[in-house]
């Protein structure tokens, strides 16, 4: 595999954006960069985020800066997604809510497997930094056989595993892979 190089990096932002076009145009940003999202709530006055995306071969990695929302993954959204694909989320600085198989309260640092083809809702009530690590399905299917096992438990980010993946995770981000030689 290559170096990551700092063309490798995309990267979408609400600043400059019309009030009234940072919801719908953020809600398109994100299922470019991840999965097909429709912000439920924000406060579209003060709205803001940004968020950056690099990759390892097929595993992607997404940081998020941004404003109180609520989003969500329906019938609608599932049908437009390409590629069967979980994502390992963490917040790193604010408690958050999801719904995916169970409801789930996530303490900053706490994980969670999600499943790209099953619903989901998220609530963010405060301005959050999220890193979020895609894997396609065959990739994940290499290390762990049976990922709907994982998919929708909070793993907490004082368990043994949490402690590790959260330290791995959260060394992840466009600028570190730039620099590395991985």
């Amino acid at each position: 595999m290559r170096p990551v190089q700092p063309s490798d990096v995309e990267q979408w932002s609400t600043s400059g954006m019309p009030q009234e076009l940072r919801l719908p145009l953020w809600s398109s940003a994100l299922t470019s960069a991840l999965i097909p999202l429709t912000i439920g709530w924000a406060d579209a006055k003060t709205f803001e985020s940004q968020m950056t995306k690099t990759s390892l071969g097929t595993v992607a990695i997404v940081h998020q800066i941004g404003s109180p929302h609520s989003s969500y993954r329906a019938r609608g959204e599932i049908a437009r997604t390409t590629e069967h694909a979980f994502n390992l989320i963490v917040s790193a600085n604010c408690s958050w809510d999801i719904r995916h198989f169970g409801d789930s309260h996530l303490e900053p640092g706490d994980l969670i497997l999600h499943d790209s083809l099953s619903p989901v809702a998220l609530h963010i009530p405060q301005p959050h930094r999220f890193v979020n690590v895609q894997f396609p399905e065959s990739w994940l299917r290499t290390w762990v056989p049976d990922p709907s096992q994982l998919i929708g438990r909070r793993v907490a980010r004082d368990s043994r595993w949490g402690r590790v993946l959260l330290s791995y995770v959260t060394q992840l981000s466009p600028e570190s892979l730039c620099r590395s030689s991985l």
